[in-house]
């Protein structure tokens, strides 16, 4: 083995009689380089992006949901504090959060359309270490869930309302269908807010449409028949999602069904699944382009090495071992093609996190997240250098069947 690997390395270093050798070495180290560069590179993008979108979602809002209508919310809690005592394994904590659709606006300017949603001290409790949140002065944690004028506002609907300087922040928000008035017919309500402070996910979608009120502002500004109510639940690891899930419609299948964050979201996962699926084809495309350009490059070098590998069957080397030698000259070239690959597409990366290059607010995020997947990195240094090898094995078994007497009678 290692007589045939350093042959091998003799070969494909030394200078050769035909010059294509040289050129068709190049394009093929270059091309399988392109195409792990290109992959890891795609890889750490969707990787990134699907990582940050699964922390932002997880941030904001919670691994599991409970639709909760008008008259069964002391029911569904008790079925919660039922659960979690009968699985005390999970550690469940809940929220009960009330939201709806309105309208938000600086006194005498056009209004904005933005989704209101009630919280109180558990829910800063629980997100303590996932969100962002910039008070103002003189305001506080405590000063706004006692408060039912205070208000919590993405940072992007905090740019694009125009506060004049030196006025206090003041917004005012409207419920289009607060309440049922005395003619039955549907009224909307106005209240104003004063700006506590804003918040930051890292995700456009949330920042430019979510502002948060107590518990008592809701109360205030609309009935709880107009309002969408939701439980949230937290289990002690994200891990454990399916479980519950699968526990919880198990026992309680014909009252209520519960919802995990991916359900919420399955759509955005799954395109971001067929993205990643495309770029694998893509990858795949060029590595077998390259494929077959390595597969062209061992048959010209075992024409121009018909002498030597002739001399080296004279001096004992059987045919398997022949074979080896270009079977390694494969695997070489898709060694040094991965490790040049996976250099440039590190310093890509690195470089692109180090540039601050931002999205535009269509893609959703305020960055490019990227991120590594160790997974992907290891499946490329050892799998790619592998799968050269093998492509090498067909024009290799090929060349060890040329009669030896015939090429020294030649040479």
């Amino acid at each position: 083995m290692r007589l045939t690997f350093f042959i091998a390395l003799r070969f494909l270093f030394r200078s050769s009689k035909v010059k294509q050798v040289g050129l068709f070495t190049l394009v093929s180290l270059l091309g399988i380089a392109a195409s792990v560069m290109l992959f890891l590179v795609i890889d750490s993008i969707i990787n990134g992006l699907s990582t940050h979108l699964r922390s932002t979602l997880l941030g904001f809002e919670a691994p599991l949901f409970l639709e909760v209508n008008n008259d069964e919310k002391e029911g569904l809690e008790d079925k919660i504090n039922k659960f979690k005592i009968s699985h005390p394994e999970y550690k469940l904590k809940s929220l009960f959060t009330k939201q709806f659709d309105g309208l938000i606006q600086v006194p005498g300017q056009s209004a904005m359309g933005i989704r209101v949603r009630s919280v109180d001290e558990g829910f800063f409790d629980i997100k303590k270490d996932e969100l962002d949140i910039y008070w103002f002065e003189g305001f506080s944690e405590e000063d706004f869930t006692k408060n039912s004028q205070l208000i919590l506002i993405g940072e992007t609907i905090f740019e694009h309302l125009k506060f004049m300087p030196g006025d206090d922040e003041i917004v005012v928000v409207t419920h289009p269908f607060a309440d049922i008035g005395p003619t039955g017919d549907i009224e909307p309500a106005d209240k104003v807010f004063f700006v506590a402070g804003l918040f930051s996910t890292g995700r456009v979608d949330f920042d430019e449409r979510y502002t948060l009120i107590s518990n008592k502002g809701m109360s205030a500004l609309a009935s709880d028949s107009m309002l969408k109510k939701q439980f949230y639940l937290f289990p002690a690891r994200l891990g454990q999602v399916n479980d519950i899930k699968q526990v919880w419609n198990t026992e309680f299948s014909e009252q209520t069904t519960l919802m995990t964050w991916y359900d919420k979201n399955q759509n955005l996962f799954r395109a971001m699944s067929l993205e990643k699926l495309m770029y694998f084809i893509i990858f795949i495309f060029v590595l077998v382009i390259s494929c077959f350009n390595l597969a062209a490059l061992i048959t010209i070098f075992g024409v121009s090495k018909s002498e030597d590998t002739a001399v080296l069957r004279t001096l004992g080397l059987k045919p398997g071992q022949i074979k080896q030698i270009f079977v390694n000259i494969g695997f070489l070239l898709g060694g040094m093609g991965t490790v040049l690959g996976l250099i440039v597409a590190m310093i890509l990366i690195l470089l692109a996190k180090g540039s601050g290059f931002s999205l535009p607010e269509a893609y959703g995020f305020t960055e490019l997240p990227l991120a590594i997947s160790l997974k992907t990195f290891f499946i490329l240094f050892i799998g790619t250098p592998l799968f050269t090898a093998l492509i090498a094995y067909i024009p290799a078994t090929r060349l060890t069947v040329r009669n030896v007497r015939e090429v020294l009678m030649k040479s």
